[in-house]
């Protein structure tokens, strides 16, 4: 899944793909809503050769065709994917199918003034699993979504030194899945009722649940960006200014399944079916300007990105009101040029991130109580009553959140060898996390003449909590990265590059850590939830990989050798010596912070949270490698084939996990298995020449 997380590159063929452009830096202004980095996917639309791709391995086989050609004055580009993978090559007919494909048009006008490129992109899953004899479950599922992804993009070039940009995109995606299995519970109750109230219900065991997801997901996203290049006699400026829009949206029947069969059953809090047409749309909108300026021993590019999340109106002392936040991103990068081999950068920049829409409205949360449980069982005598309470978890102040990112770099060519040594940090400010908790308080009522509700009287109360996205989590990044490459050298034309990296990583939560259940506490004489401050933790990381690409002319063949080592891999439970209770949630369901000067009173040290002693190690992976290889050897015509193993000695050790009690030791399985297979490839119009 990649909800909350941006779009699945796994959509998109990689023979599909013209170029990709990895921006982990400061980014420019003309990239927004995002907090991590930037990657540019350009699928391909000018003209190539025909050429026929496939590739196998034991669980994956693909096939590929692409080409493009002149056609009524414009260039057609086409593309054809078909994958299929198996899940397990034990079971048959338990796999997985996609099917892809793309047009792409490319039209020139008034001696190339003016661009235009249109795309149609569509792509089709086939993942069917059908009843097997041995599914103690009686699992049966299929997902048949499909997507279509149209993209208008141009340039009008307006003079010689200023043009114009626009694109507009529309991302569709039909879901249509279905999952249907047997499950089995405790001996409890179930109610299908939709809105709030009281009525009859029924016990069950075991059931067969189906679950149908149905849904119309879009994005949808529009912009515009004019470019003016001035150039005098010591200095350039590429000016761009710009605005863009984006909406994302989904509807449909949404989540489809009976009350009385649901797919989960957890404690007392329930599901229901959804529909997605009550969701509302999330609009971003964001204007930006930038300006680039070159001369002879420096780069300068200064910029800001203004960005509102969900703009409602203009005015009351900011530029757009809105919804969830709204943002001003300064950027800034500077390059100065000391030698011909030397050269320093540097950068600063702001970006951010807004709320996703399942943090703003996830599903509401039913609430059913047993007011009358008597179970003989016998149906005749069976009776439980039950009363439904829905609470909302909509999340509308939920707000966006900004990274502050820092950067430093040298480099230097000494020969042919070329190094870069980088310097970062990054701040992350009101970050997501599901620290917000709810609490949730109802009676339970007697009903003496059940149905007639007249005379019920109250028997007992229940009190529990619901958690909720807050914007209370600080992160900090800050490390070092080396890369050192070198140029072709020795008769193999060997090229040897070299990559390490060093991370470290502090997470400080801003909410509090609460109890996971109510207790009984007798200096209180009630039960209660308490809470402390957090305990968050820091990661620490020295990954090295190792690169040689060399070529055997006389073989028509080139190899790549890569080795990835982590030096080591530690985290570390950061505020459990804070033991004392900040608060508690009473039984009433009324949250109650301790004043800070009495939190060590002897009223409260039933409440002080202990911790083992393991919880206090620090865990440490050390010296793990992974190898791999990849040989490609030229053919007849214009053909290659090429051989690739990952983890080439299905190196997998098991690490015991430390930070675990040694009653019940933990392992964890380093490294992915080997994996392996073959690539050909060839254009068709050369398939046969010599």
């Amino acid at each position: 899944t990649t909800e909350n997380s941006g779009i699945d590159l796994r959509q998109i063929p990689a023979d599909n793909i013209e170029e990709v452009e990895v921006i982990r830096g400061i980014p420019s202004a003309r990239y927004g809503d995002l907090t991590s980095g930037v990657i540019e996917v350009k699928t391909q639309s000018q003209k190539k050769p025909h050429r026929l791709k496939y590739k196998y391995n034991l669980q994956n086989q693909e096939v590929n065709l692409n080409g493009g050609f002149d056609l009524l004055g414009s260039i057609l580009n086409y593309n054809f994917n078909l994958a299929a993978s198996a899940r397990d090559i034990r079971i048959p007919d338990y796999g997985y199918t996609r099917v892809a494909g793309q047009l792409a048009v490319t039209t020139k006008l008034f001696a190339n003034k003016l661009t235009f490129r249109n795309r149609v992109y569509y792509t089709r899953a086939f993942d069917e699993q059908g009843l097997r004899e041995d599914d103690l479950l009686q699992t049966e599922r299929y997902n048949r979504d499909y997507g279509i992804r149209y993209t208008h993009s141009g340039n009008y070039l307006i003079k010689a030194d200023s043009k114009l940009n626009w694109t507009y995109s529309l991302n569709y995606k039909r879901q249509n899945s279905f999952r249907k299995r047997l499950l089995t519970v405790d001996n409890t109750y179930i109610t299908d009722r939709m809105i709030e109230g009281t009525q009859e219900g029924q016990y069950i065991q075991s059931y067969i649940s189906e679950l149908w997801v149905k849904g119309r997901a879009k994005n949808q996203y529009l912009d515009f960006k004019y470019t003016k290049d001035y150039t005098g006699r010591y200095l350039q400026h590429i000016f761009l200014t710009g605005l863009s829009y984006r909406r994302e949206s989904n509807d449909g029947a949404g989540r489809i399944f009976d009350p009385n069969t649901p797919p989960s059953i957890s404690s007392i809090q329930r599901d229901r079916p959804r529909s997605y047409d009550d969701l509302p749309a999330l609009d971003i909108a964001s204007i930006y300007a930038e300006d680039k300026i070159s001369a002879k021993n420096f780069e300068l590019s200064m910029g800001f990105r203004y960005e509102a999340y969900q703009p409602n109106r203009f005015g009351g002392g900011r530029f757009i009101q809105s919804e969830h936040g709204s943002f001003l991103n300064p950027r800034f990068n500077f390059l100065l040029h000391i030698s011909p081999t030397t050269q320093l950068r540097f950068g600063y920049g702001v970006t951010s991130k807004a709320p996703p829409l399942s943090m703003l409205y996830p599903n509401d949360i039913y609430y059913d109580l047993d007011d009358i449980n008597n179970y003989t069982g016998n149906d005749s005598t069976d009776l439980v009553v039950i009363s439904t309470y829905i609470h909302s978890r909509e999340n509308p102040d939920l707000q966006g959140y900004q990274q502050f990112k820092r950067e430093v770099s040298i480099d230097q060519k000494i020969g042919k060898v070329g190094i870069s040594l980088t310097g970062y940090s990054s701040t992350t400010f009101g970050g997501f996390a599901s620290t917000g908790v709810e609490p949730i308080f109802h009676y339970k009522y007697n009903y003496p003449a059940w149905p007639d509700t007249s005379g019920r009287g109250i028997a007992d109360s229940v009190i529990t909590t619901y958690s909720f996205a807050e914007n209370s989590k600080r992160t900090s990044n800050s490390g070092i990265e080396l890369s050192v490459q070198t140029k072709p050298f020795t008769p193999l034309k060997m090229r040897l590059r070299i990559e390490a990296a060093y991370n470290f990583a502090y997470s400080k939560g801003l909410a509090y850590d609460y109890a996971s259940s109510f207790r009984y506490d007798p200096n209180l004489d009630q039960n209660i939830k308490p809470y402390w401050n957090p305990v968050t933790s820091w990661v620490e990381s020295f990954l090295i990989n190792y690169r040689a690409e060399f070529t055997i002319k006389e073989l028509g063949a080139w190899v790549t050798l890569e080795a990835q080592q982590v030096v080591f891999d530690h985290d570390k439970n950061v505020g459990l010596s804070d033991s004392l209770a900040v608060g508690y949630i009473s039984s009433q369901g009324e949250i109650i912070k301790i004043p800070e000067d009495i939190r060590s009173d002897s009223t409260y040290l039933q409440l002080t949270r202990t911790y083992d002693d393991f919880w206090y190690i620090m865990e440490n992976i050390t010296n793990t490698w992974v190898l791999n290889l990849r040989v490609s050897k030229a053919l007849f015509g214009s053909a290659e084939v090429s051989f690739f193993v990952n983890n080439i000695f299905n190196y997998r050790p098991l690490h015991e996990r430390q930070r675990t009690s040694g009653v019940t030791p933990s392992y964890t399985r380093l490294n992915p298995p080997l994996y392996f297979g073959v690539e050909f490839s060839s254009k068709i119009d050369g398939l046969f020449q010599k």
